[in-house]
């Protein structure tokens, strides 16, 4: 199975997008999941 890589650390977000795509063939990766931690800081 192929993984689709979610680029967001907001976790409201991801269960939105694991709704949307939830029936795809496909597994949803979370940044996390990838070991990516970081936080970006949103500037506008």
């Amino acid at each position: 199975m192929k993984k689709l890589l979610i680029a967001t650390t907001n976790p409201g977000k991801l269960d939105e997008i694991k709704r949307f795509l939830g029936d795809l063939p496909v597994e949803l990766v979370a940044l996390k999941d990838v070991g990516i931690i970081d936080v970006v800081e949103e500037t506008g």
